[in-house]
Formats: C-alpha cells, structure tokens, sequence
C-alpha cells in the first residue's frame, strides 16, 4: 500500500513537471514569435522611414542639381557678355547714343545675369538647410517609438514574467489550455 501511494505521488510529481516544462517550452516559443514579429514589424517601420527619407533626399539633390546646372549655364553666358565688354570694339565712326544703348544693354544684362547666379546660389543653400530641416525636424527616425516600445515589451518577454503567471496558469494541462 505504501508502495502504491509513493508510485502515485511520483507518477504525480512527474506528471506535474512534465506540464510545468511544457508550459514553459511553449511559453518560451510564442516569446520567441512575438519577438520574430516585432523585430520584423521594427524592421518594416524602420524600412519605410528610409525610403521616405531616401525620397525626399533624391528628390532634393535633383532640385540641387537643376539649380547647379542652370547657374553653371549663366555662368557661361555670363563669362561671355564680359568677353564681349571688354573684348568687343565698337567702330569709331558709331555715333555716340547707339554706343550708351550698347553699353546699358550689354551692363544691364551682366547685371541680371550676375543677380540670377546668386539667387541661384541663395535657393540652393536655402533648399540644402530645409533638406536638413525636413529630415531632421519633420521626419525624424523613429527610434524614441522603437526604444519605447522594447522597453514595453521587455518585461513580456522574460523567464520570469512566466514564473509570475499564476499557478493554475503554470500547471494548465496543454488539452485544456487550448479551450480557453
């Protein structure tokens, strides 16, 4: 009689810690899955982030680079109206007015051209700081969210958080778990 109530107690022990790890394997996979999907959702989060920012920086170095290439334009024209200010000769019997026109048309277009350079130059520079502005300011990273968010889940998935669990939870048999 005493054989079979120490046989039933250690078939009981074993039966319980049979359930117990079980449970605990079990629980230790779906925090492996819940920490797969959260890395991949982070991961898809941090992923269009980049592509969002990669947008906006290909889209402002192709504003950058119109910008370049026009001010690299006026630049040549203007080298050659200074080419044609002071390599250009007037015949001396031109009279006097058409060499004043020539000579206003000729400074007032330097001007405009010189004053196109630098408003191209200012709007590149000011097209640079809002890209940084943008990226820095209205789009930044979402690291505080992810930070935030592992630190939530953190405590979720420990060892302990499974030895906290209540012990009706702990020593559910696997059947009658999954009709809960």
């Amino acid at each position: 009689m005493l054989f079979a109530i120490g046989l039933a107690m250690g078939g009981m022990y074993s039966w319980g810690a049979w359930i117990y790890s079980y449970n605990r394997e079990a629980w230790m996979n779906d925090v492996q899955v819940r920490q797969n999907h959260d890395f991949q959702r982070d991961n898809m989060q941090i992923a269009a982030h980049d592509m969002s920012r990669g947008e906006i920086r290909d889209r402002t170095q192709a504003a950058i680079t119109k910008l370049s290439n026009y001010i690299l334009v006026t630049t040549l024209v203007l080298s050659l109206g200074a080419e044609m200010l002071v390599e250009g000769q007037v015949p001396d019997d031109c009279p006097d007015f058409v060499l004043n026109v020539y000579m206003l048309c000729l400074g007032s277009s330097m001007f405009y051209l010189i004053m196109s350079i630098l408003f191209g130059v200012a709007a590149s520079q000011e097209l640079f700081e809002n890209y940084v502005a943008l990226l820095t300011d209205k789009v930044p990273p979402p690291w505080e969210n992810i930070d935030s968010d592992m630190h939530k889940r953190e405590t979720q998935n420990l060892t302990r958080a499974f030895e906290e669990r209540p012990w009706q939870e702990i020593f559910m048999p696997p059947l009658l778990q999954s009709g809960r």
